[in-house]
């Protein structure tokens, strides 16, 4: 650095002293200077070429043999084709493995029967619930194994009825993975997460696991075929999710105090590769009653399905939030009028700021304070205008997709019908209301606006409720996908993983291969299944971290099929079929 330095500063003083001056004001050079110049930049140049050890590359280079020869565009053209063909080839065998996960999802679901669960009825675990494992380690000296609880699994069945399986911890054996950078796991089963906010006894998550038990199978058979494969995931709507090799879920740990216990806020159905698997890109506009029955709960509880909403949103969607209230409608910011956001973290973020801030001013500051009496025709032609702007301009506001418009309201004066025959005769735009309040009216007035423009309808009563209602309504719009059979793979971005493999009360002596605070890309598919398979709606496998690929690779010597982007799926651009919803 001190002769990079050298070298600027001699070049500053040269040019200020060059040469002499002469009686007409011009500057003349001297061989001489010239000569001095030369000498001191070759010296420093020297020297820090010398310091920059080329002198030590370049005799490794020759101890090694290495010759260099000149690259033709023959040869520079040969070496893209063989990285295209490896890449290629990389591609394939990640559709591959998902691909297989969705083949046996569709028999596993098709041959199965639900059943009437009890928990009394079991002689063994339904599943391994990643939350209650209890780790058995391998003895290396000995070659014996022990339990790191006092508590152990029973060795063989009880009796039905003598122990309750739904609760009762598991035993599994844990060891480091080398193909996870040590993390420990278990390569013969995989281990599930139910979200905290659903009964994970219920009957309807014990079918689940019943169903989805055969996928082990494909999981070890991927990873048996394909040495890069890392981690691979199931998700399923009722909010089961599967992942193999299996792990021991640390976000629950049970070694914290009352004070100290955290809180498992995971949900599959949230995570950025089950959305972007679940249902096409979409442009949604959020409308949010804010008259003045909307003050106090109501409110609280509109602004929290909101957030929930826009949590649902990914980087393929568009959006925009509008208020309506005291007979006239409000954008969030002035800056945001008339146009359509990308659902980016940032512009989400952005958003819920600035009602939050809103929130925290005097009542007479306030620009969204709940007041006057709602004009719900005006917002709702309002929606269907910015919807026709952003699909006229689908080339630089809009997803290109699915166009979708969501309702936060406490009731309802009427269900709408002219507007609703005169802005969407061939219902493509579909209508998702949400009645907020346990002493919320005209609930059956608000079902009849969803349901006469291909939606759904939710009420949410309570703060409990938000998170998984406002989830209802994926499903709904990734029907038409399965009833199209629509197959498409989609690699993710570069996104935040939430899943912790790493004890929180151990120091990690390696790196986690998807530690919570790591970024990794995914890929991911979402398999239509049958028409009657909607519980059964996302399989998604997680593969090595690769940028989003330009194309599809086949196996050799079939035609090469162009992997479909936003924007790019058939479906998006033709009318949806109708299809019942109810």
């Amino acid at each position: 650095m001190d002769s990079t330095v050298t070298v600027v500063l001699f070049a500053l003083i040269c040019l200020s002293d060059v040469g002499q001056q002469t009686q007409a004001g011009l500057v003349t050079l001297r061989d001489s200077d010239i000569d001095q110049w030369v000498e001191k930049i070759s010296k420093d140049l020297t020297d820090f070429r010398t310091k920059l050890g080329a002198t030590k590359i370049e005799k490794a280079f020759v101890d090694r043999r290495v010759t260099s020869r000149v690259q033709t565009e023959t040869d520079a053209g040969q070496l893209l084709q063989s990285v295209r063909r490896r890449i290629e080839n990389l591609l394939w065998k990640s559709e591959n493995n998902v691909k297989n996960i969705r083949i046996q999802a569709e028999k596993s679901y098709a041959k199965y029967s639900p059943q009437n669960y009890s928990c009394s009825d079991f002689t063994a675990h339904p599943y391994l619930r990643a939350a209650a494992i209890l780790k058995k380690k391998v003895s290396p000296e000995v070659g014996a194994t022990e339990t790191a609880k006092t508590t152990a699994a029973p060795a063989a069945p009880a009796a039905p009825g003598s122990v309750d399986y739904c609760v009762e911890e598991a035993t599994l054996e844990l060891s480091p993975d080398p193909r996870l950078y040590d993390v420990e796991t278990n390569r013969k089963n995989s281990t599930s997460h139910v979200p905290p906010n659903i009964y994970d006894a219920s009957n309807e998550i014990l079918n689940v696991a019943n169903w989805t038990g055969s996928l082990d199978d494909v999981f070890i058979a991927n990873a048996q075929k394909d040495s890069t494969l890392k981690w691979q995931y199931f998700g399923t709507t009722e909010g089961m999710f599967k992942i193999y090799p299996g792990i021991q879920w640390y976000v629950q740990t049970r070694n914290y105090t009352q004070n100290d216990m955290p809180i498992d806020m995971f949900d599959c159905r949230t995570q950025y590769w089950y959305l972007l698997a679940a249902t096409y890109p979409q442009d949604m506009v959020i409308l949010i009653d804010n008259s003045g029955s909307m003050k106090g709960s109501s409110s609280i509880m509109a602004n929290k399905t909101l957030t929930e909403i826009l949590h649902t949103l990914n980087v393929n969607d568009f959006f925009n939030v509008v208020m309506f209230m005291n007979m006239s409608i409000k954008y969030v910011s002035n800056a945001f009028n008339r146009t359509m956001l990308q659902a980016t973290e940032m512009n989400k973020n952005t958003i819920m700021e600035l009602i939050s801030n809103d929130e925290k001013k005097k009542e007479s500051e306030r620009q969204f304070s709940p007041q006057g009496v709602s004009d719900f025709r005006l917002a709702l032609v309002e929606a269907f205008e910015l919807l026709r702007m952003a699909k006229n301009q689908s080339a630089s506001a809009s997803a290109g997709g699915v166009q979708t418009i969501m309702l936060i309201t406490d009731s309802a004066p009427e269900d709408f019908a002219d507007l609703f025959q005169k802005y969407n005769p061939d219902q493509q735009i579909r209508l998702f209301t949400f009645l907020i309040g346990q002493e919320a009216t005209d609930e059956e007035t608000v079902k009849a606006m969803a349901c006469r423009n291909r939606g759904y309808f939710v009420q949410i009563a309570t703060l409990a409720d938000v998170k998984e209602n406002v989830q209802r309504y994926v499903p709904v719009l990734a029907r038409t996908n399965a009833l199209l059979r629509d197959y498409f793979f989609v690699w993710t971005g570069v996104h935040q993983n939430q899943i912790k493999t790493q004890n929180p009360e151990a120091p990690p002596a390696h790196m986690s291969a998807v530690p919570q605070e790591a970024q990794t890309g995914g890929f991911t598919a979402f398999p239509p299944l049958t028409p009657t398979t909607a519980a059964a709606r996302a399989a998604a496998a997680n593969a090595s971290v690769l940028p989003s690929p330009i194309s599809t690779p086949q196996p050799p010597g079939k035609q090469q099929q162009q992997l479909r982007l936003k924007g790019d799926i058939p479906q998006h651009q033709r009318k949806e079929e109708r299809t019942p919803e109810w």
